[in-house]
């Protein structure tokens, strides 16, 4: 039947062929029975009778095929047969075997629910499968292969031909099939695909489907090409794999199906960041949490809803967000204990159901310390509070009261420098240091290259040169600025103030709004002159890595003296961070220390430059979840719980070995959710990390990529575009051509023949 509906409309009817038996039946039935008697004046009749036998019967045969092929064709003619060009060739022999390969995007944007309550991703499938019959009626030999983005080294099916039974599997499959909570997409499929046409063993047409929802960052550049741009010119688009085949001589044909929704709209978290890079316990920490509206319309009525751990904060009603933008809410977290925590955010719209509902939810596992590891290293230390170098520092670092600052300092002398192990410090603070010696240069440039912070005040006791000479070394070293001269502005007895400062910085963050009125009151009376390092090749790194340039420095804060000089320097080393600030850290030259924002500031300087947490508590759904382990602290072997714990046990990990440590590795993190990892002490005590792998937030803008901008993305080769696969089967079947003219032009000669022929033959006897 299948073979019968490549070229009738109505297979089923062709069964009238079997009409043919009926002139056949006709025939024999009116065959006379005689009996025989002998009649001698007859023998004569019978011999003539014989003579003429062969030819009545080859003329009776003639007329019964004639009318037997009169049947034939009519019921030919109720079964409406066609014809296709294509169909033309493969009777002549000159069509080859195609390769149908099928590619369903299966990422969570498919996962959209339309207004019918069906999913895109039901869409798709659907297509899959009209597709699949429609190839099946064309060329039934042919093979078929299902690909999904999430999956391309794994077929869904793979089907040698287009029989009902591989149908029935290609249906069960993709009615067994749902989107994932993964951001796959093209750029890693088509090359996968272009690997298996390749490895195809005879080089047959190929023709290549790809039904997705044609999202725009996943099929175009984030700057479009200009119209009149040769191709030449332009980058590489996902296409290019198959481009190159088809350069090098392969035939294939390329068809995107669109099956995105049409104007989609769609409320999402998209991140929560920690505003300072350690959590600590019983101190609150402030975490910006991400909404994005990727609609065409504003939303009024949004709602977030916050816990920690398993405590539910009040819930926030959320300002008003225009299209397509992003609203940053500031989120203040208490975690009551040290250890392992977690927070998790929701976000809704009361207005009407979030139809993607998979990016409403997000996820943040914190690494909750007892406390932060300050070092200060006191350049003029006294028994006199009041003349100590660090004693002002140190207070607001760990003021005294019931609320904890949550800083645990140690304060040494420059003469120790040489021999303090700087690893077990989150951040080091230099105060008016006299000079650093060789030794704990290195050592300080290799603690900040791991991730360390440092500080460094200047006072009326640095040697400028030795700092310019070994710590600025050109713009290659530690030092963020070459020093210049001691600026005294002490004559007019007012000194100079803050003048301008990097608002948006996490330093200067708390100081919005009237807030900024409290920096303008502090008073400088001296301050070193400073110029910021520009941009310039690291060469700090050790020789076996690879020298990268670093940024140039930046002035987070400036005075307003006549050069508006700066008063806080910031610039990277490796992956640490370093902060000069231009004055004392006592009030020997300033008298910032009786001013209400000495302590907020230094607070925030610490809680900036400290070194982060080596803990991952968020991650992105596809990419491993990586934990280094301490061996001296922690077994080897830990317990990984899913998101389906408890209805899913706790998988065994072993930790593995690396250059740098032993390390957990769980890289099969395809669905959203909470993951934790049960570690076990010495001692026998178990301790959790959480992590919360958490949807890709690219996925969801679901805006559709226009068949303009694909034309123009897309240059290497040429493609159809498909919005809907139903269109694409109309346009097959308005390229049949019905053969029931020349039928009916052939039946009208063959009566005529055959009544001519009868007459004929009548005649003859």
């Amino acid at each position: 039947m299948n073979w019968l509906s490549t070229w009738l409309f109505h297979p089923a009817l062709a069964l009238g062929v079997a009409a043919v038996a009926s002139p056949i039946l006709i025939h024999i039935l009116s065959r006379r029975r005689f009996k025989l008697v002998r009649w001698p004046a007859m023998e004569f009749l019978l011999a003539a009778h014989k003579r003429n036998r062969r030819r009545v019967q080859i003329e009776q045969l003639i007329l019964l095929a004639l009318r037997c092929l009169i049947v034939a064709l009519l019921a030919m003619l109720v079964a409406r047969p066609f014809l296709r060009p294509s169909a033309a060739a493969a009777i002549l022999g000159s069509a080859p075997r195609t390769e149908r390969i099928i590619l369903l995007d299966d990422s969570f944007s498919m996962g959209y629910r339309l207004a019918a309550g069906q999913t895109v991703f039901a869409r798709a499938a659907q297509s899959v499968d009209q597709l699949a019959r429609w190839i099946a009626g064309e060329s039934p030999d042919d093979s078929l292969t299902l690909l999904r983005t999430s999956q391309t080294k794994q077929p869904l099916v793979a089907l040698p031909g287009l029989g009902e039974e591989n149908l029935a599997r290609l249906h069960d499959a993709l009615s067994q099939s749902a989107a994932t909570d993964l951001a796959a997409g093209p750029a890693d499929a088509l090359p996968a695909i272009a690997d298996l046409i390749r490895s195809a063993p005879v080089h047959a047409n190929t023709a290549v489907w790809i039904i997705t929802d044609l999202q725009r960052k996943d099929w175009l550049p984030e700057n479009l090409v200009a119209a009149g741009q040769s191709s030449s010119s332009r980058p590489p688009s996902v296409i290019a794999p198959l481009a190159a085949l088809a350069a090098a001589g392969r035939s294939i044909r390329l068809t995107l199906v669109d099956v995105g929704a049409e104007h989609p709209d769609n409320l999402a978290l998209t991140a929560i960041d920690a505003t300072a890079p350690r959590a600590i316990a019983r101190v609150p920490g402030r975490y910006l949490v991400s909404v994005t509206n990727f609609s065409d319309a504003a939303v009024n009525d949004a709602e977030l809803r916050v816990a920690i751990a398993e405590q539910a904060l009040p819930p926030v009603a959320l300002k008003r967000i225009e299209p397509h933008q992003t609203l940053r809410e500031s989120v203040e977290a208490n975690f009551p204990n040290e250890g392992s925590n977690r927070i998790v955010a929701d976000v809704a719209a009361s207005s009407a159901p979030d139809r993607l509902p998979l990016d409403n939810r997000r996820g943040f596992g914190a690494d909750v310390a007892a406390a932060i590891s300050l070092l200060i290293v006191d350049g003029e230390p006294s028994n006199d509070d009041f003349r100590d170098e660090v004693h002002l520092l140190k207070t607001a670092l760990s003021p005294a009261g019931r609320v904890s600052s949550g800083n645990d300092i140690r304060v040494i002398t420059d003469e120790q420098l040489a021999t303090i192990d700087f690893r077990s410090f989150d951040a080091v603070f230099l105060a008016n240091v006299y000079r650093v010696d060789e030794n704990a240069q290195h050592k300080l440039e290799q603690y900040v290259r791991d991730g360390g912070g440092l500080v460094i005040f200047t006072g009326d006791q640095i040697d400028t040169a030795l700092y310019n000479d070994r710590l600025f070394a050109a713009g290659r070293g530690l030092l963020p600025a070459e020093l210049g001269e001691t600026i005294s502005v002490i004559g007019d007895g007012q000194g100079v103030t803050i003048d301008s400062w990097d608002a948006a910085h996490p330093i200067f963050r708390p100081f919005a709004g009237e807030a900024a009125q409290l920096l303008r009151g502090a008073r400088f009376y001296a301050f070193t002159a400073a110029r910021p390092a520009g941009e310039t090749a690291a060469t700090s790194a050790p020789a076996s890595q690879t020298t990268t340039t670093r940024p140039a420095a930046r002035a987070l804060a400036t005075l307003t003296d006549a050069e508006r000089s700066p008063l806080m320097i910031e610039r990277s080393y490796g992956d640490g961070r370093v902060l000069l600030v231009t004055t004392s850290a006592d009030m020997e030259w300033n008298a910032w220390g009786r001013d209400p924002s000495y302590l907020p500031v230094m607070l925030q300087i610490a809680q900036y430059v400290v070194r982060p947490s080596e803990f991952t508590g968020q991650v992105i759904a596809g990419n491993p979840i990586r934990l280094s382990i301490d061996p001296n602290q922690f077994a080897l072997t830990a317990k990984l719980r899913l998101p389906s714990y408890p209805a899913d046990p706790p998988y065994p990990i072993e930790a593995k070995p690396s250059d740098t440590g032993f390390h957990l590795l769980w890289d099969r993190t395809d669905h959203v959710g909470l993951y934790s990892l049960e570690l076990k002490r010495p001692s026998g005590d178990s301790l959790l990390r959480y992590i919360y792998v958490n949807p890709d937030p690219r996925e969801s803008d679901l805006r559709r990529a226009t068949p303009d901008e694909l034309r123009a993305a897309l240059h290497e080769m040429k493609f159809e575009y498909v919005r809907n696969i139903e269109s694409a089967a109309d346009q097959s079947a308005s390229a049949r051509r019905e053969l029931w003219w020349p039928i009916v032009l052939v039946v009208v000669g063959l009566l005529m023949v055959e009544q001519t022929l009868a007459r004929w033959f009548g005649a003859r006897g």
